[in-house]
């Protein structure tokens, strides 16, 4: 978008204000930016788009304290591993064409996603980190998931880009099971037998 601003007949100023309101409707929802550029691009109106916020913020607020209850009770492996294949699951539905309806349930779940993974995230870090090393464990986690997010969204947009969204969001649905699946082996190996 910003490079069909550049190429506009336009003058400085008026390409400089268009830049920054495509800039800023792009960090409108740092969370679901992909998703709602998604929804954008398949025909989903401007004027719904805080409906889809909405599903994904109400949803994400209302499960976030039972699961958090249910993680210490059952174990946060389940609840992480559940959140990633929801995720791969979610992000396949956004590589079709979905409905208005389709869309908002598509945004619940990332909603449930991040319900089910946020908390127990933290918490199972803190259940196998020695309490004098959680500081250093928590800058690594929080260093290589920025990473990781820089280097999947440029990849991400990238192949957005090149080949197509629905390609995209095909390739990040495999991404995910594939890190679901790693994250359930890698503790699988680590319980004694």
């Amino acid at each position: 978008q910003i490079r069909d601003v550049m190429a506009q007949a336009a003058n400085a100023q008026a390409r400089l204000d268009q830049v920054t309101t495509v800039i800023a409707d792009g960090f409108s929802s740092e969370v679901c930016s992909v998703y709602l550029l998604r929804a954008g691009d398949i025909g989903i109106s401007r004027t719904d788009i805080p409906l889809l916020f909405g599903a994904f913020t109400f949803v994400y607020a209302l499960l976030s304290y039972p699961i958090g209850i249910w993680s210490d009770r059952y174990g946060k492996t389940p609840f992480i591993a559940a959140g990633w294949l929801l995720l791969a699951l979610v992000e396949l539905g956004f590589s079709l064409d979905p409905s208005i309806v389709t869309a908002l349930v598509l945004f619940a779940g990332y909603g449930l996603f991040y319900a089910l993974t946020e908390g127990s995230a933290r918490a199972f870090i803190a259940d196998v980190v020695a309490v004098d090393a959680q500081g250093s464990a928590y800058g690594i986690y929080y260093t290589l998931t920025g990473l990781a997010l820089i280097a999947g969204g440029y990849g991400i947009g990238r192949i957005w880009d090149q080949v197509r969204p629905e390609t995209a969001f095909q390739v990040a649905a495999i991404g995910s099971l594939i890190g679901g699946l790693l994250f359930v082996l890698s503790i699988q190996k680590k319980k004694p037998s």
